[in-house]
């Protein structure tokens, strides 16, 4: 995440949510994937209790893949 100011990320996957604190600046931050499901992650930026930006990933996680897409993906969710 490259945030402006500081907030709490948030990251929900199969009906679990996870959070991490964070600074300004760029912040780097990994949670637990399920096994076996195929899912689209949401994220979220949190500030003072309540989420000030948020929306579902681009992409879809798969539980079993034929053939692996070794590049990077990234997505934005801006304001």
């Amino acid at each position: 995440a490259f945030l402006k100011e500081p907030g709490t990320l948030v990251v929900k996957v199969d009906g679990k949510e996870h959070r991490q604190k964070a600074d300004a600046g760029m912040t780097s931050f990994m949670v637990p994937l399920p096994k076996d499901k195929r899912f689209v992650p949401y994220f979220a930026v949190e500030r003072d209790g309540s989420e000030t930006l948020g929306g579902n990933g681009r992409y879809t996680i798969y539980d079993k893949v034929d053939y692996p897409n070794l590049l990077y993906h990234s997505g934005v969710i801006v304001k």
